[in-house]
């Protein structure tokens, strides 16, 4: 047999041994070893790697022969051999060299003098064998490049004759690389409806929780409120009580954060105060990271207003935040985050995703004193599922959903970072010239006129709310059970001048109560009380004069008895003419 048909047969029964490897244990590594070893046995070859092209990075899925040193490159050793312990393959993220020409040109590349080629890398990182000659050659599938063999420092040199040998190994493998690119593909859309499915969980728990938390709250804040105001103003125990107060209410603000980052119905954009809802947002960060992390802030008050929902603002701080933590090392530094009012003419971002059109802008920047982000991936930090974290760390979501919302507000997203010194990301949201919304507590209360029927399943809501009412002059009349309140109804309409009711209940919902109060034709006033609105469609619900969040505000709470009560009474005055 001649040395070319052994060559042949030698790299034949390695293609034929690589697939049966992997049809057998579905396992691309060992597949990959297979094809690598006869290349560099084959070529003479010191060292070499097999790399499959995922989401415009190289992945190594073997290699052998590259021995490391462990004393002048050991941080990128131990890194290197902490990444391949966790994801079991290293990726090149640069196509700036050697190994990354071939898959750009989509060719072969022999290089017997490194040093002096123009592709090559300026430098080998610290550590890694040096390279005195390399041989790479693409895999193709159809007309796409799906990755490539790689060996490097043959003594005499690569030349026509390994190239062949190669292309041999690579020409039979083609499909063997596409369908492994192609189970990645559905791994990512995997984890992608996964993660999906999580925050619809989460949102769905969180509205649980946040209706059992505010139903606690609701009496707590209420007796504490009516306590303090039956005492005297130089009483010791007021200031307790204020205390008492300020914390439940500060559980208040929680449980509304947590309903608005967790939401996942489309909340109509708004008029909100860019400030306050940062300084909400901030606080719920600060209470996610240790205390090893230093948060400062920056933000004042003034007419900062922007078209938004909280919800949005959240998720800016809350994932900015998150990649600023991760980025910090041993978990230690510092986070700043500031608010900067703008114009386009004084200061127009070259963001290279989305151009600003001329007028006022908020610009939100948080900025990290962590690691930086290497230059040659700069311009992929935004794509979605790309990261640089060790697998079951990071969804590479962060950014492109801070980009997303960004280009949603019709704003924009600049990032700017160097090695070693930290990150800084800025994002640039229009002002609004609309005010924010106020409420109107101008509405007098009607004392000793009207008769209240309340209905709610939590007797310490019933006590708190009978109180209340009775100490306006109201006449009231409480039940625990919806059926009860609508058999008490359809016996006598015209007793009842306004009924409140709470959203869940029992046997007969709030809302199935007012509704069907509304189809039978009982015109009387409603106030629906809920710890956690689901969606907006109920604003516009017929048969509902108003909505109530729980913990209930007493003095918003007699504003919307009285606005009800009045409408009921006139109603009744002109029925009577």
């Amino acid at each position: 047999m001649t040395d070319n048909q052994n060559s042949n047969t030698l790299q034949l029964a390695a293609i034929a041994e690589a697939m049966t490897t992997y049809l057998k244990t579905d396992d691309w590594q060992a597949a990959s070893a297979k094809l690598l070893s006869c290349a560099i046995q084959q070529t003479h070859s010191e060292y070499g790697f097999v790399g499959v092209v995922v989401n415009q990075t190289l992945r190594v899925l073997a290699h052998e022969g590259i021995q490391w040193s462990q004393y002048t490159g050991q941080e990128i050793y131990q890194q290197a051999v902490e990444t391949y312990r966790h994801q079991g393959y290293l990726e090149f993220t640069s196509f700036n060299n050697l190994f990354g020409s071939v898959i750009t040109s989509k060719s072969v590349v022999i290089a017997n003098t490194p040093a002096t080629d123009p592709r090559a890398a300026k430098k080998m990182p610290a550590g890694h064998p040096a390279l005195n000659t390399f041989l790479g050659v693409p895999i193709y599938s159809g007309n796409d490049v799906v990755g490539m063999i790689g060996i490097a420092n043959r003594p005499e040199g690569y030349s026509k004759k390994e190239q062949t040998k190669l292309e041999t190994l690579t020409s039979a493998t083609g499909v063997l690389y596409d369908s492994y690119r192609r189970k990645e593909r559905e791994k990512a859309l995997e984890r992608q409806l996964q993660n999906t499915q999580r925050l619809e969980t989460i949102g769905t728990l969180a509205g649980g929780i946040a209706h059992d938390f505010n139903n606690l709250l609701t009496p707590m804040i209420g007796f504490v409120d009516l306590t303090r105001d039956e005492l005297p103003a130089d009483s010791p125990a007021v200031e307790y009580l204020e205390h008492v107060l300020a914390g439940a209410l500060r559980a208040k603000e929680l449980v509304e954060q947590i309903l608005a980052f967790s939401r996942q119905s489309e909340e109509p954009c708004a008029a909100i105060d860019l400030p306050e809802t940062l300084m909400n947002a901030i606080n719920l960060l600060r209470g996610s990271l240790p205390a090893t992390v230093d948060i400062h802030s920056e933000i004042h008050a003034g007419h900062n207003a922007i078209i938004a929902t909280p919800a949005q603002i959240y998720q800016l701080i809350l994932n900015l935040g998150k990649n600023a933590f991760d980025a910090l090392v041993d978990e230690s530094g510092c986070i700043e985050i500031s608010l900067e009012r703008i114009t386009t003419s004084e200061h127009s971002p070259d963001t290279g995703l989305l151009p600003l059109t001329g007028g006022n802008y908020h610009c939100l920047t948080v900025r990290d004193n962590g690691r930086g982000i290497a230059p040659e991936i700069l311009d992929r930090v935004f794509d979605p599922f790309f990261t640089t974290k060790a697998v079951g760390q990071g969804t590479g979501l962060g950014l492109s959903v801070v980009h997303g919302i960004a280009k949603d507000l019709r704003g924009c997203v600049t990032l700017s970072s160097q090695i070693n010194k930290g990150t800084s990301v800025s994002v640039y949201l229009p002002e609004s010239d609309q005010g924010m919304a106020e409420s109107n507590t101008d509405i007098p209360c009607i004392a000793g006129k009207g008769h209240i029927l309340v209905v709610d399943d939590e007797k310490p809501i019933i006590e708190l709310l009978e109180v209340i009412l009775q100490k306006q002059g109201y006449r009231v009349t409480t039940t625990d059970q919806s059926m009860t309140a609508l058999s008490l109804i359809r016996d006598a309409p015209e007793r009842f001048d306004l009924v409140i009711t709470d959203k869940t209940m029992p046997s007969l919902s709030g809302l199935d109560l007012i509704e069907t109060l509304y189809n039978e034709g009982i015109k009387i006033p409603t106030i629906l009380m809920t710890g956690y609105f689901q969606d907006g469609d109920e604003i516009h619900h017929p048969g509902v004069s108003r909505y109530l969040k729980k913990p209930l505000d007493i003095q918003q709470f007699n504003v919307a008895v009285a606005e009800c009560i009045s409408t009921s009474l006139n109603t009744s005055s002109s029925n009577n003419e």
